[in-house]
């Protein structure tokens, strides 16, 4: 099955986006419309890409699947602000293997981590 990054505009959070897969763009605008990831974006609303990088992880458990997703450019904010991004994916797999279990680690100080202003490190 072919992978689809399908986008759309929300007012208040900027430009949301999430991977489907469907044999068609069309399709996979069909398969994400109402989406809350989408911010419940319409039919006319969605625009899709192809992704072919993700075409054969339709089945990879969700965990691993968001580390790919920060390996192909995706980022996203954790619930105190903090930015995880492909220079974050090395620490991830050091300290937790999932990106909520690098989260905990941190936020409950069990690894060596630290934050600035170029993102997550590992403490010496």
């Amino acid at each position: 099955m072919k992978a689809w990054i399908c986008s759309a505009y929300d007012p208040l959070e900027g430009e949301l986006a999430m991977v489907a897969w469907a044999e068609t763009a069309g399709k996979a605008k069909s398969s994400v419309v109402g989406d809350e990831r989408l911010g419940e974006a319409e039919f006319l609303e969605i625009k899709c890409r192809r992704a072919a990088w993700a075409d054969d992880m339709s089945e990879m458990p969700w965990e691993k699947f968001e580390i790919e997703k920060l390996r192909h450019g995706w980022s996203w904010y954790l619930p105190d602000g903090r930015l995880v991004d492909s220079k974050t994916v090395p620490l991830i797999e050091k300290f937790g293997g999932t990106v909520s279990e690098f989260y905990k680690a941190y936020v409950k100080h069990t690894a060596p981590l630290g934050y600035s202003e170029d993102g997550f490190y590992e403490e010496k």
